[in-house]
């Protein structure tokens, strides 16, 4: 556990700044009030990444795609369609979410309370790309997949690009069980 007191700080900018003696003026502009403050907001950053909630115990499934191994984990029940890859703060780049749907049918997606820049790929029952779209992070804006789909596979922005997946290449969906998973598992 890391404790930063307040007073250390007020020693430290009075011994190091002249014009911030005493610090009850609050002057805000002081260059050691500064560093002191930006240090301790980007601890701040740095603890709640590594706090957010991170789903990473689930089994992942492993994809190719022309070649190119892609970890997913599926997305199968209602409840983790809903929740999707929210609060998530990382997502490791060979890695995304696969979406199962029972069948085809226009696909609706928001990026409300998701912190990552994705990629997603809309799939018909096949497994054939038939729309790929850019997602801003925490837009509420809704993404419809341009035809009927079963699938979506989401993954960090740029990598369909990256990989030289697009619309129209067919990606092998293994089998999926009540669990989402049979074959492949990480």
């Amino acid at each position: 556990v890391f404790e930063l007191r307040l007073d250390s700080i007020f020693i430290i900018l009075n011994e190091n700044c002249q014009e911030c003696f005493p610090l009850m003026h609050q002057d805000f502009n002081c260059p050691p009030f500064k560093k002191i403050f930006g240090f301790v907001f980007g601890l701040f950053f740095l603890w709640t990444a590594v706090s957010l909630p991170q789903d990473t115990g689930k089994s992942l499934l492993k994809l190719i795609l022309k070649g190119k191994p892609l970890w997913v984990q599926i997305a199968q029940s209602e409840e983790e369609q809903a929740r999707g890859l929210m609060f998530r703060g990382h997502l490791a780049w060979n890695e995304g979410m696969l979406f199962v749907y029972d069948r085809e049918k226009i696909l609706t997606f928001w990026m409300k309370n998701t912190p990552l820049p994705l990629s997603i790929a809309f799939l018909d029952r096949r497994g054939k790309i038939v729309d790929i779209q850019l997602l801003e992070p925490f837009s509420p804006q809704v993404h419809y997949s341009a035809f009927p789909a079963q699938y979506a596979l989401e993954v960090n922005r740029g990598w369909f690009m990256k990989n030289g997946i697009q619309v129209g290449d067919t990606i092998q969906i293994p089998s999926l069980g009540k669990d989402g998973l049979e074959k492949g598992k990480k």
